[in-house]
């Protein structure tokens, strides 16, 4: 476990500040939004929900998917969310389902059997208790990896846009801002949270992008990881121009 949560609550003007402002340009949450916060109680989504609690805009929920997987690792993770949710007087749901299992079921890898589980779960609980948004902690490396990912892939412009702000009801406020700048925010707190240990891991696709590609990437240039993310809103905007400009002349594109 990284840091300590101390009682004393340190601002950072400008983070929230940048916070605030993507979301609102983004059009990600509204005054009457209920987010939902998916937080596992690693950095990044122990980040998102300090930021939220900050701004306190929102009523926010919070969604923990056990996916019992790492024995007494996940078990601690779970522990943390909870205490965090039973300090800040929050409303709490967990799910614990045999990952391993499930996904040998259904034929699929576990990766993608995790995701599956994951998002099944959140869209359900949108439906049963009316959030409005499912909110995650997906950052600027993050969406680096994943245009990285799908250019190994094969891909054309859609595939440039990687992961969206918005995606129906999946929201990403934290996609602008890089991993410097959580770990910055997590710090200067004194904010606790957890790693975990299948991320160090290069058997995922993704952690092989994150561990071995990308720091090459970073050291030809520093600002790799943001110009990537442009990259991706750029090709986000050709994508939406072109599709609209298609709409005009053949008619509504399903």
């Amino acid at each position: 476990m990284h840091a300590e949560s101390g009682n004393k609550k340190r601002r950072s003007p400008l983070i929230l500040r940048a916070l605030s402002a993507y979301i609102e340009q983004e059009k990600l949450l509204s005054e009457t939004s209920r987010p939902l916060l998916a937080v596992s109680g690693g950095r990044d989504s122990i980040a998102l929900l300090s930021l939220f609690l900050h701004l306190n805009k929102w009523s926010i929920a919070v969604a923990h998917f056990n996916f019992l997987v790492r024995g007494e690792e996940a078990e601690r993770d779970q522990r943390l969310v909870e205490q965090i949710c039973k300090n800040e007087k929050l409303v709490l749901h967990i799910q614990r389902t045999e990952a391993k299992k499930w996904s040998k079921d259904h034929k699929c890898s576990l990766e993608e059997g995790c995701r599956v589980l994951r998002y099944d779960y959140f869209n359900a609980l949108c439906e049963k208790y009316g959030y409005t948004e499912v909110v995650t902690a997906h950052h600027a490396e993050d969406q680096a990896e994943t245009l990285l990912f799908h250019i190994t892939r094969g891909c054309g412009i859609e595939g440039l846009r990687a992961m969206r702000p918005r995606n129906g009801n999946l929201v990403r406020p934290l996609l602008s801002f890089n991993r410097e700048e959580i770990e910055t925010w997590l710090s200067e707190n004194k904010i606790a949270y957890v790693d975990d240990s299948s991320n160090r891991s290069d058997d995922f696709a993704r952690n092989y992008i994150r561990h071995k590609v990308l720091p090459h990437l970073v050291e030809v240039n520093p600002k790799a990881v943001r110009h990537i993310y442009a990259l991706s809103r750029y090709a986000d905007q050709v994508y939406e121009t072109l599709r609209d400009e298609s709409e005009t002349l053949f008619g509504l594109i399903k």
